[in-house]
């Protein structure tokens, strides 16, 4: 700014508050950690570990799941004490995923007080790491699908509670604990359970928690009841020609006769009336599917059968091998985390069940979840909850799963959610940069300046490492 001065034009300078201490890295981690914690469901209910101890992409960590004891008796007052070992099991997580979103603030932006730089960048780039986070555990309901109860698409107010039911049930069957059952609720199932005056009371009562919890239903049934945007909830998946059973089949059964069999190729998904959850094709013999699961419910003689369509893996060019994968000349390796090129029939969306199998028919049995969907106009990018465990090739068939809610029941030794923050740049090199940690949380902040563009560069990220823990201690709830 210039001020008139007998005559003359005498440069002033000008002081803004804040205008210093609104880039202190060690304030912008801190209050990034704060708020990423603030906005994720997940990080306080399942196991979670964090050591201070610097770590890269791609390290192996080691944690616990604790042994269990047995109680013994005593006859006689002088009888000896049996001792016990302490015992855990060691389980071995890999920090494979590096969350980050960054961003450039401009010469206005760098005149903002620090609060107003919360409010109008910070808090948006947290919330978007926070929700792929919790999508990313959320989506670990299907490492469960094997413990399930009702039906997809049929949670109705006159449904809900007998499925809750059910669902503890199988908690019980699985002889875990009373306490800590979440049941993490997709938008309909909770919108059906809110037309139930068990659920209405319970929602009144309260539970005292957090703003994330403000749509909490409350225990009931044993079961600590939430809504969860980030759990799977899918509407409009794209179907192939149906097709009807000829035979009835019981629950239990993994196989089952059709009239036709053109539209069931192994590895795709389907959904039969009557047992109403997502079977997948193992392989097809004459008009006989066999599935990688068996039937929960009965299905009788021609039932309505309804296939999903498949997508196809498009990427032909050759990725280098990097520190922690292999080249390929086409497609995707194993460990691969990043977007990966779909086309086909297939529509992906957001928290849609998802497996792969090859061109020559070998069906890969891990299941993930889509936790991101980029419409590129021909095809999609999809991203997933977890890296591959199996290299994928070009035109490799992409089998996506059926309509409805897929409820997340869990304790906290279902799924381990592992912490280590990142080493922060050196003295001197001109970056300012900072970690921070919160209940369990760490990110770092690095803030740097970009000459091209002119502007400050911020980026947030994290280092984290998710992995099931014990399948007993998860479950689906189909609705």
């Amino acid at each position: 700014m210039l001020l008139m001065q007998r005559g003359r034009l005498k440069p002033m300078r000008v002081y803004r508050a804040n205008d210093i201490s609104a880039f202190i890295p060690e304030k912008w981690a801190a209050e990034s950690v704060r708020l990423l914690w603030e906005n994720m469901l997940f990080s306080d209910l399942v196991h979670t570990d964090f050591k201070n101890e610097i770590a890269d992409f791609g390290d192996t960590v080691n944690t616990r799941k604790p042994g269990s004891f047995t109680a013994k008796r005593k006859q006689n007052d002088l009888d000896d004490l049996e001792t016990q070992d302490v015992t855990a099991t060691n389980i071995q997580v890999v920090l494979n995923q590096r969350i980050y979103v960054s961003f450039l603030l401009g010469d206005r932006a760098r005149t903002i007080p620090f609060k107003n730089l919360v409010n109008e960048f910070l808090d948006p780039a947290v919330k978007a790491n926070g929700s792929h986070l919790d999508r990313c555990i959320g989506g670990q309901v299907y490492q469960f699908l094997d413990n399930r109860v009702g039906a997809l698409g049929l949670a109705s107010s006159t449904t809900i509670s007998d499925y809750m039911v059910d669902a503890g049930g199988v908690m019980n069957v699985n002889k875990t604990s009373l306490q800590g059952r979440n049941m993490a609720l997709a938008s309909r199932s909770e919108r059906a359970a809110q037309k139930v005056d068990l659920f209405k009371s319970a929602e009144r009562r309260g539970d005292g928690g957090r703003a994330l919890r403000e749509a909490s239903l409350g225990r009931v049934h044993g079961w600590d009841n939430f809504l969860s945007l980030n759990v799977p909830s899918i509407s409009g998946a794209t179907k192939t020609a149906a097709t009807t059973t000829t035979a009835a089949a019981l629950p239990g059964a993994l196989v089952v006769a059709m009239t036709a069999v053109t539209n069931l190729n192994p590895g795709q998904y389907y959904t039969a009336v009557g047992d109403y959850t997502a079977l997948r094709v193992a392989s097809v013999s004459s008009l006989n599917v066999t599935n990688t699961r068996p039937l929960l419910n009965t299905v009788a003689s021609g039932a309505a059968v309804q296939p999903y369509a498949l997508g196809a893996i498009k990427q032909g060019s050759a990725i280098a091998a990097g520190d922690t994968t292999v080249g390929v000349a086409d497609g995707y390796p194993a460990g691969w985390i990043k977007g990966i090129v779909v086309d086909g029939t297939g529509v992906p969306q957001v928290g849609q069940l998802v497996a792969f199998r090859a061109a020559a028919s070998t069906v890969h049995p891990t299941e993930y979840c889509i936790v991101d969907v980029i419409n590129n106009g021909s095809d999609y990018t999809i991203t997933l909850d977890q890296p591959l465990v199996a290299t994928l090739a070009d035109n490799d068939i992409v089998c996506y799963g059926p309509d409805g809610d897929f409820n997340f029941g869990f304790q906290r030794p279902a799924v381990a959610l592992i912490t280590r923050p990142l080493a922060v740049p050196e003295p001197g090199s001109g970056v300012r940069a900072a970690s921070a940690e919160f209940k369990g949380l760490s990110l770092r902040v690095v803030i740097t300046y970009d000459g091209k563009a002119q502007a400050t560069r911020v980026t947030v990220d994290g280092l984290f490492g998710l992995k099931k823990l014990d399948t007993p201690y998860g479950m689906v709830m189909y609705g």
